[in-house]
């Protein structure tokens, strides 16, 4: 068989099945009964030219060119699919646009009726044509074909001027499909209908071959770009594969018969791995409360449950998972529907949101206890000061033998402590006035370092250093920065009772992008988790009474805050020790 009557009846069947599944896609679509119209009518006149094609007679290939009369009507069909597409309002608003099909019914009629639309076949190239090849077709022919191709034109140019205007992506890229269809299938019919001939060039006719360009590149733009309207039916399975929560459904025994795209990702498994399980596979120790749902949806009731999905790899998910029956027209349960929304993210809104109100209390807490703070101080300060100042007037006057000197030496000592306390307050309380001026953070820390390894030395406590180099200064009160210093190793020496095996502690310094880090680590006992809640907030503390006021880490939160810095204290293992990690502005060499 030639390849050209193959081709012709390969043209056929292509359209044909293209015809087919756009309409059933949705009947009622216009979009689709055009297109399903144009290939409906190209399948039979490909058909025709194939039967012309292996004719063995001249009087059976003039049958089969008769039986193509409905030939214009493709171009007409053509033509107003394209004008629904580009949604050329203007024309879908009124019965102008069924112009086009007046000329198509005239052509139709003279086809049929007459042979001034083309001549007796001929028999060329090893079988016949369906039109003449000869260089002078009758005049009828040629109103035909301009007719013909300036509608395949006036097409053209309306996809080029709507993927211009058009905003919406998809549109554009079907524009794109199906106005590349019509180009190539275009020039090359122009070339062989009006130019070949012009040089006295005949070649064999392929208008079968540019209408499998068309179909395909629209074919290319349905399947790629989803160009037509689905049916009800496609349209639920199209929202169950693309839907974001998982949805299962069971049969009536509650095995899996259906799982969704989305299920299937976040439970990594294939469908037929889950096909005919019990759907407690999926949870947790949910067997009864999976049970228990199941009985409670047939029912009729909706029921939602906080669960926790788990993976095939093992990782769980917090779920809500609602179940519901699904029936048949008569009303008989045919199984059910579990849809499971995950609450990853939700829980993770939910933990923050919870994390930020507790600090919007202990903020609140911290702000009425420093008020509370500032005026005891204040009451306090004046009276202190009196006894104070009494207290070394008169230790001056008494000799170290007297036996009232050593009383007085312990009321200005105790004094003194007090004095420091109430200071601590009214850092704690934010009333004492800060005066901030660039330092230099390793300096700083060095000098409260000197302080704090008289204390270490007795205690069999090694103090590591371990500074950045080239650290900008940044704005700081020294004095609170060496405080904060201070109070941290002091705790962590209270950690390491007899300065523990190999007893350490360790500061290091480095700049980070606009922050400098400052991170004080001990090897003690460490601190419980049921401790980290509280161990900022004022006067809380585990020493033992007398051994502490509760003050020490409040105030180091408290001047930090004031530094617009943060601290936060490392996760770990009881026995191993605590980190601290403290980061204060400073992105600039104020040195300089």
């Amino acid at each position: 068989m030639n390849i050209f009557v193959l081709i012709s009846l390969l043209s056929s069947g292509i359209c044909f099945l293209l015809a087919s599944f756009i309409y059933y896609r949705n009947p009622k679509e216009p979009l689709n009964k055009f297109f399903a119209l144009t290939c409906l009518t190209l399948a039979f006149w490909a058909f025709a030219e194939f039967m012309v094609r292996q004719a063995e007679s001249a009087e059976t290939a003039f049958f089969w060119i008769k039986t193509a009369f409905y030939l214009p009507f493709v171009v007409a069909f053509l033509f107003h699919f394209v004008l629904i597409f580009t949604e050329s309002k203007k024309v879908n608003k009124n019965w102008i646009h069924y112009l086009i099909y007046i000329p198509a019914v005239i052509f139709s009629i003279i086809y049929l009726t007459t042979d001034l639309m083309f001549v007796k076949p001929v028999l060329a190239y090893g079988f016949y044509n369906m039109y003449s090849s000869t260089p002078n077709p009758p005049y009828i022919y040629w109103i035909f074909e301009v007719w013909f191709v300036s509608l395949g034109v006036l097409a053209t140019l309306l996809l080029i001027n709507y993927y211009l205007k058009t905003t919406n992506k998809k549109k554009k890229q079907q524009a794109k499909y199906i106005f590349s269809g019509y180009l190539i299938g275009v020039i090359p019919y122009c070339a062989e209908v009006f130019i070949l001939p012009l040089f006295n060039v005949h070649i064999p006719q392929l208008d079968a071959v540019y209408i499998l360009i068309v179909m395909g590149f629209t074919a290319y733009a349905v399947w790629k770009y989803e160009l037509f309207s689905l049916t009800p039916e496609s349209a639920v399975e199209n929202i169950l594969a693309t839907m974001i929560d998982s949805l299962i459904l069971l049969n009536q025994k509650g095995k899996i018969i259906s799982i969704n795209r989305a299920g299937l990702e976040l439970l990594g498994y294939e469908e037929h791995e889950l096909e005919g399980e019990n759907l407690s596979k999926l949870f947790i120790n949910n067997e009864f409360m999976y049970t228990t749902s199941i009985m409670s949806a047939q029912e009729d009731n909706k029921l939602n449950y906080d669960m926790f999905l788990k993976s095939k790899s093992g990782k769980i998910t917090p779920v809500i998972l609602s179940i519901s029956t699904y029936k048949s027209k008569t009303g008989e349960t045919l199984g059910f529907v579990v849809v499971a929304k995950d609450l990853t993210e939700r829980k993770a809104i939910e933990n923050e949101k919870e994390k930020l109100q507790k600090q919007l209390l202990q903020s609140e807490k911290m702000g009425a206890i420093g008020q509370l703070a500032g005026g005891v101080a204040h009451e306090i300060n004046n009276p202190l000061g009196v006894i104070l100042g009494f207290a070394q007037v008169i230790a001056r006057n008494i000799k170290e033998g007297d036996n009232l000197y050593v009383p007085l030496k312990s009321i200005e000592r105790e004094a003194i402590r007090c004095k420091n306390l109430v200071s601590d307050l009214l850092t704690f309380s934010r009333t004492g006035k800060t005066t901030m001026g660039p330092i230099d953070i390793n300096a700083t820390i060095g000098s409260a370092l000197s302080l704090v390894e008289t204390r270490t030395k007795t205690q069999n406590v090694e103090v590591i250093r371990i500074f950045g180099e080239g650290l900008p200064k940044i704005t700081a009160n020294s004095n609170q920065i060496q405080q904060i210093i201070i109070n941290l190793c002091n705790n962590s020496i209270d950690a390491m009772p007899k300065g523990a095996p190999n007893g350490r502690i360790t500061i290091t310094t480095k700049k980070l992008e606009k922050e400098v880090e400052i991170t004080v680590s001990d090897t003690g006992v460490g601190i419980l988790e049921e401790v980290k809640k509280h161990m900022f907030e004022p006067f809380f503390t585990t020493k033992e009474v007398g051994r502490g006021t509760g003050l020490g880490l409040s105030l180091v939160y408290e001047i930090i805050k004031k530094h617009n810095g943060t601290i936060e204290v490392e996760n770990c293992p009881i026995g191993t020790g605590t980190t601290f990690k403290i980061k204060l502005p400073g992105g600039k060499d104020e040195s300089s």
